[in-house]
């Protein structure tokens, strides 16, 4: 809007002057009109490349190589503008990168700074690989009998990198097993120095031999087992790795049996198979494998408030199978359902749910207390000592206990709200939904800004005068903020600086 009407005014001082020019020299205007157009272009083009803000660099004191970059008006020298910019735009036109290694001497962080003073005028943290030179070297170091750190070593720079950057010769595999003789790892070792020159954990196929077999491996008869590949040449010590169980079995549709445990009520389904090596192995599994039967739900009731959902076989009701389900599988069998408030076991008040057709013998549960409640007065608003925020309450009586019980705020909404700006502090404010009649003091919840954005707004620029750095904001032209304030880009504010050359 701003540029809009400087255009307007220099298009229209750069007419007077060439009708003026025109009159003076008698020339046709049509023969001038390139000249017209070339002379507000550059005017035009001076305003907006016109520089009316420069960039400064501050470092911080206490912490090294960091700072900031300011953004300030050069007319006044920042009281009418000056934010904090990206470190970019301090950036100058020479620079150079720094390596700062760790207190501990391996790792560091690189510093992109400027070639002049390294770092006092302007530093940026960037990617390490900026620091490496063509010096650079890999060194490895062996920390244990099987173990090591590749290091990337490049003047005061030494970093931990890849392992396999370090291995300069040939390597070969070797398989080291666990103690128990199942398992194991893979490692590749320097061919020429061992683990002195390099050693590391790589995929156990790297140490797979030619030739393999499977084996099923068991604690004991029944037990389910892990498959394993073997070498055929020296057995499970010198290759064994863990693969599928579909691998170590011949007949690949299992079997099913449903076990029953003690209590009767329950059990589980075991897959039973027998492996390449003639090992039966049985493991539990999903219990619906077990059926191919007609099912069905029954309760079993434990006490005058608890029982459990059985999932049971419908012939025989749970002599061949039962297995305990959600209770939701029960209740949803049940057509009404009531709710009981009862004595516990301590003297406490508790709510019970059951069947209404057999009392609990069907279906009974004990539920939250909350269901049993009696709503003693429609929700109420409470506003809280800020007074620009409250809560919504319900008066609720179980027995002889009373409580407030907090709901959600929506339910305490009046029929007529109004949208209301409120300012905690300057330029911070929030747009609040208020009662109509009663304001906060009857209902008050923070809305959407766009309820109380204004009609006719502007850009102003406000730095508090305790901070280095202020912002853009959008408020209402009207009070300049009291009644709507919003931070946004620099852009806006920027702009507001450009003015007319003299």
């Amino acid at each position: 809007m701003l540029q809009k009407k400087l255009w307007q005014k220099l298009n229209l001082k750069s007419k007077k002057l060439l009708n003026q020019f025109l009159k003076i020299n008698n020339w046709p205007k049509y023969s001038l009109l390139g000249l017209l157009f070339i002379y507000s272009f550059n005017i035009h083009s001076n305003l907006i490349n016109r520089n009316v803000t420069k960039f400064s660099w501050v470092p911080d004191t206490e912490k090294p190589f960091s700072g900031k970059c300011y953004e300030y008006d050069i007319e006044t020298g920042g009281k009418s503008f000056q934010a904090v910019v990206s470190k970019s735009k301090c950036k100058p036109e020479q620079t150079t990168y720094h390596w700062v290694p760790s207190e501990r001497g391996v790792g560091g962080k690189c510093f992109e700074v400027d070639l002049e003073t390294k770092g006092s005028k302007y530093a940026s943290i960037s990617s390490a690989s900026n620091c490496v030179t063509e010096n650079v070297s890999y060194v490895w170091e062996q920390t244990s009998q099987m173990s090591g750190e590749c290091y990337q070593i490049d003047g005061n720079l030494k970093k931990k990198t890849s392992k396999n950057l370090c291995s300069k010769n040939k390597v070969d595999h070797y398989w080291v097993a666990r103690e128990n003789g199942w398992g194991g790892k893979c490692y590749a070792v320097d061919s020429v120095n061992g683990p002195a020159g390099y050693i590391e954990s790589v995929k156990a196929q790297n140490c797979r031999p030619e030739q393999v077999f499977y084996k099923l491996n068991m604690k004991k008869e029944g037990t389910q087992g892990y498959c394993y590949e073997v070498a055929l040449d020296g057995g499970e010590r010198a290759y064994s790795r863990r693969v599928s169980r579909e691998e170590c079995f011949t007949n690949r549709s299992p079997e099913y049996m449903w076990q029953r445990d003690e209590s009767g009520v329950g059990g589980e389904c075991l897959e039973v198979r027998k492996s390449v090596n003639a090992r039966v192995s049985s493991r539990r599994v999903d219990f619906k494998n077990c059926i191919d039967f007609k099912t069905e739900y029954s309760f079993r009731r434990s006490s005058k408030v608890e029982g459990v959902c059985l999932l049971v076989d419908s012939l025989t009701q749970g002599e061949k199978f039962s297995v305990g389900v959600v209770k939701r599988n029960c209740r949803e069998q049940v057509k009404d359902l009531q709710t009981t408030l009862m004595q516990g076991p301590d003297g406490s008040p508790i709510c019970v749910e059951s069947d209404v057709q057999t009392g609990g013998n069907k279906y009974v549960s004990r539920v939250a207390n909350k269901f049993c409640e009696d709503v003693q007065k429609k929700p109420t608003w409470i506003l809280d000592e800020s007074g620009w925020s409250g809560k919504c309450v319900e008066r609720r009586v179980l027995g002889s206990i009373e409580r407030d019980k907090l709901i959600n705020k929506e339910l305490c909404r009046p029929k007529s709200t109004k949208a209301v700006w409120h300012n905690f502090s300057k330029l911070k404010g929030r747009c609040f939904d208020v009662d109509s009649k009663q304001g906060p003091s009857g209902f008050v919840k923070e809305t959407s800004l766009k309820h109380c954005a204004p009609k006719r707004y502007k850009y102003i620029f406000y730095r508090h005068k305790e901070e280095a750095a202020g912002n853009c904001y959008l408020v209402d032209r009207e009070t300049s903020g009291e009644k709507f304030n919003k931070v946004v880009g620099l852009k806006k504010c920027r702009e507001n600086l450009y003015k007319v050359p003299d």
